[in-house]
């Protein structure tokens, strides 16, 4: 736990003084409540509210909304019905809507009016008088006096909050079960949440049926868990914000909150004084709500921003406005003038949401985020089909049984049939139904696991750190990327000591066998402080140790995303490429140690060759050359001259591992010269080479024991003339030679036999790390052997 600020224990503070006034101000004010002595001085302070929405209309006053409260139950069954138009009230005619607002504002709570109003049949459009009893009542808590449709809009609001809870609870648990401790506040949040949207959507539903709530005393029973759900609500998610490991420090929440359910108990079950402390009990317990949520996220930001004097600053200032605000509202005189209760309230309702959704995602970011998407995706098309199934139900049994017996009953298991056929259904297209609940990222999230399998495919370290910083940077769109070596050479004094801090984390890294975050979500592990300071400087938000052995191991070190944070899924990706990395690294190491054998090999085999000639190509020669002496000695001095011209290119490159293509094409030449003295007339000679190839640099020798296995093995084989075409170009990033003979053609199968091809075979994979390099063709017209040189810088061998 990160070491707290002055300015976070002054929060702490103020919100202890706001909860001691909080106590003190309930207290005062139920006293002078209770000081009430006769119904004339209750009727003075309390409203009464007949639940109706009046309206003046060309026809008359009409009702355009009926509340669905307890407190509005007409004594008889026929109660008023939107589209009703008003013509007395008590037997006194009614001709505005004011009239009605002030009759029933002026008449004492719990007052029965006898209404006369006029009913339009929608059947038949035929007219009729009805005399409904309208009960007048308090204002009930929790509820809406004035602006009826909020009832209705906050029904919407409470069911989705209740199926948003249940979601989050259905993804959280699987996610936290290794953790549950450290998730205890997260999950109490999630769950209050839940039991309080569904304590709301019962109330709703309960009276939207228009049970007798009074005699049930259901709407008391809902008060008291009301109000213990909602300080649960605010209590969690401030112990969550706060990050505070020490459980006394919400003692005071607690006491405060037990003293407050303690005397609304009193109130409702006792002293059955609900009806004098309905506005009191609601009043105080939304403070308590928004005293803990707003400190929460004080706290939050006192802890969390890098600006210290910013975060404190803005701290106090909420405090300062909320403690103002409240002052204002709840001590001064008439407050209700310049605010209207309702609006607050309504607002309270959508802010209701705030601690489950801003807790539960602030955490989820640090978890399966895709997962949640895409779940809580399908579970919202789930159950907006379901509604829709639903209706659709209840109209099909209108239109064809609307008076059959067990009506309910049917419609239910009807609608559980259909359900469950349309889970068949999904399950069984689940395949072809699932793509359209797939985001972006999830297509990018299958790229990137495609990579991670491709890895152990490679054949080259250097190419594989390259690709990974490339498939690391694209996936998570991070602003740096850096993949730090243990054998990468520092440039610099400065890159030596950078060289020996990421040693160092290194080392602490894989002492505890994890990674280091920012986020402490991720890993709670800190390296010592030197090195703390020192990655917290850095541009790096987390850092993962690779390790291939004791010599050699690297550091990952990620930037922070463009977009989002590093979470728990992203962690789990990177374990997975690393643990591929290693492997793969692991083989190649192996591979390398056998190709190093190979090397050296090679070099024995090169040194012989440029030791010793080949002795069949000498005798050969020094024959041609004894012949030559009587017959043609001009032609015999030249050719002497060619065979030193050989011997010293031989003894001059004897320590060059790379010549040029042009240096390579004068032996060749050469050598096809001395060939040609040798057949006369039966050998023809091509040699074509691209201008822009003959810089390029090449192994030694590479071409030449090309040029001499096609003498050797073609042209010495047939008794016609002989060709040999040796043509050089450049082809996308390659430098590509084709030497072409017409002799009886190759036999691939002994390629691997031949020691001079196959040397050179390994050779070319040994420098560039790349296979089929060395191409044979057997043309039934001769041998085409294809030779390609990457354009690349050239390889250092060791």
């Amino acid at each position: 736990m990160t070491k707290k600020g002055w300015a976070w224990y002054l929060t702490l503070g103020i919100f202890y003084l706001g909860l001691a006034t909080l106590i003190f101000s309930f207290y005062s004010r139920s006293l002078q409540v209770r000081t009430f002595h006769s119904d004339e001085e209750t009727e003075a302070v309390f409203e009464g509210n007949d639940w109706v929405t009046w309206k003046d209309t060309p026809k008359g006053v009409v009702v355009t909304n009926v509340h669905p409260l307890p407190l509005y139950k007409p004594i008889d069954k026929d109660r008023l019905r939107i589209g009703d138009r008003l013509l007395s009230m008590d037997y006194t005619t009614i001709t505005q809507a004011e009239v009605v607002d002030n009759i029933t504002k002026s008449s004492r709570p719990g007052y029965i009016f006898i209404a006369r109003v006029e009913r339009t049949d929608p059947t038949n459009l035929s007219v009729e008088t009805r005399e409904p009893l309208i009960r007048n009542g308090f204002r009930l808590t929790f509820s809406f006096n004035q602006f009826a449709a909020y009832w209705h809009i906050i029904s919407w609001v409470v069911g989705i909050g209740a199926f948003v809870s249940l979601v989050m609870l259905v993804i959280l648990l699987p996610i936290i079960r290794g953790s549950i401790r450290d998730y205890l506040p997260l999950l109490g949040i999630v769950i209050t949440a839940l039991l309080f949207f569904m304590l709301q959507l019962l109330h709703h539903v309960y009276l939207i049926v228009e049970s007798d709530l009074v005699s049930t005393g259901f709407e008391k029973v809902f008060i008291l868990i009301y109000c213990l759900l909602l300080f649960m609500y605010g209590g969690y998610y401030f112990y969550f914000k706060s990050e505070s490991k020490n459980i006394l420090f919400v003692l005071p929440s607690v006491l405060a909150g037990g003293y407050l359910l303690y005397n609304f108990y009193d109130i409702i079950f006792v002293s059955g004084e609900l009806k004098y402390f309905h506005d009191i009990i609601e009043n105080y317990s939304a403070l308590y709500f928004l005293m803990h949520v707003l400190t929460g996220v004080v706290l939050y930001l006192e802890d969390n921003w890098k600006v210290r004097a910013m975060r404190r600053l803005v701290g106090l200032m909420v405090i300062a406005g909320v403690s103002l605000l409240g002052i204002w509202y709840y001590f001064l005189p008439h407050p209700s003038a310049v605010i209207n209760k309702e609006h607050i309230f309504f607002l309270l309702n959508l802010l209701l949401f705030f601690p489950l959704i801003n807790a539960t995602f602030l955490q989820l970011q640090f978890g399966k985020v895709s997962l949640v998407v895409t779940q809580t995706l399908q579970y919202m098309v789930a159950f907006l089909v379901s509604v829709i199934l639903y209706l659709l139900v209840i109209q099909l049994f209108d239109y064809t049984q609307p008076n059959i017996q067990y009506r309910r009953l049917l419609e239910f298991v009807t609608f559980v049939i259909l359900v469950v056929v349309l889970r068949l259904i999904y399950v069984s297209n689940e395949n072809r139904l699932s793509k359209y609940f797939v985001s972006s990222q999830q297509e990018k999230l299958s790229r990137f696991k495609s990579f991670i399998a491709r890895i152990p495919q490679y054949t080259s370290s250097r190419i594989l750190r390259k690709d990974l910083v490339e498939q690391l940077t694209e996936f998570f769109n991070a602003e740096v990327v850096h993949l730090w070596w243990k054998g990468d050479a520092p440039d610099s004094s400065a890159e030596q000591a950078h060289h020996e801090k990421q040693e160092s984390i290194y080392g602490q890294l894989t002492r505890q066998l994890t990674v280091w975050s920012k986020t402490k979500e991720i890993s709670p592990f800190r390296l010592t402080n030197d090195l703390e300071k020192y990655v917290l400087n850095s541009p790096y938000t987390l850092i993962s140790p690779i390790t291939v052995d004791k010599d050699d191991y690297a550091l990952l070190l990620l930037g922070k995303k463009k977009r989002g944070v590093y979470n728990l899924s992203d962690l789990e990706l990177i374990s997975q490429l690393i643990q591929q990395t290693q492997l793969t690294l692991n083989v190649l190491q192996l591979i390398t140690r056998e190709k190093e054998l190979i090397q050296q090999t090679y070099e024995a085999n090169l040194t012989a060759l440029r030791s010793q000639i080949n002795p069949h190509f000498l005798f050969n020669t020094l024959n041609s050359i004894t012949y030559l002496v009587h017959e043609s000695p001009d032609l015999a001095e030249e050719a002497v001259e060619k065979l030193a011209f050989i011997f010293r290119y031989t003894l001059r490159m004897s320590s060059q591992n790379f010549v040029s293509v042009s240096s390579e094409m004068s032996l060749i030449s050469t050598y096809l010269d001395l060939e040609k003295i040798r057949f006369g007339e039966r050998l023809d000679i091509h040699i074509e080479i691209d201008p822009a190839v003959k810089d390029i640099q090449i192994p030694a020798f590479i071409l030449s024991t090309l040029v001499e296995n096609c003498v050797k093995h073609g042209i010495s084989k047939i008794m016609g003339k002989g060709l040999i075409s040796i043509e050089a170009f450049k082809e996308e990033g390659f430098m590509v030679c084709e030497v072409i003979d017409n002799g009886p053609g190759i036999d691939l199968s002994r390629i691997h036999k031949s020691t001079g091809l196959s040397n050179s075979i390994a050779r070319l994979e040994n420098i560039y790390e790349i296979k089929n390099l060395l191409y044979f063709e057997n043309t039934g017209n001769g041998t085409l052997v294809r030779l390609k040189i990457p354009l690349v810088d050239t390889p250092q061998i060791s």
